[in-house]
């Protein structure tokens, strides 16, 4: 499968999915992401690593792009309607390592600390998953 019908797919779980908790889905203060980020981080992230900064700002990728991304290893900026426990979740996976793939290792990580961080379900999250096309 290709690395772009893995992030569409992915990108269309995560805009329908009931299985995201509204714990995870509810905006929040950059003070609770930037909390959240360092506890990731602490039992998850790279040892050689500092936490990623995390910021709210425009996601200006181009002058027609706004998106939440991450920056390497080093920054993860989320748009101001991105502000949730679950985008940043998904961001610091790619921080973890985890790339811009969307593929299996990703979606395994990924769904982890959905569940332990996001307080999601991992029964909801696998059924919908497979709903959704997601290895």
């Amino acid at each position: 499968m290709s690395k772009s019908v893995e992030t569409r797919r992915l990108y269309r779980f995560e805009n329908m999915s009931k299985a995201i908790s509204p714990y995870s889905n509810r905006k929040r203060s950059i003070k609770f992401l930037r909390s959240l980020a360092a506890e990731i981080w602490a039992e998850h992230g790279r040892s050689n690593c500092r936490v990623p900064s995390v910021q709210i700002g425009e996601g200006l990728v181009d002058k027609h792009t706004h998106i939440s991304f991450c920056d390497g290893y080093s920054r993860i900026e989320l748009t101001e309607a991105q502000a949730t426990a679950c985008v940043l979740i998904h961001e610091i996976t790619h921080a973890l390592g985890y790339g811009n793939p969307h593929g299996k290792g990703f979606v395994k990580k990924y769904f982890q600390l959905l569940v332990q961080y996001g307080k999601c379900d991992e029964g909801e999250l696998m059924l919908d998953a497979k709903l959704y096309g997601i290895v």
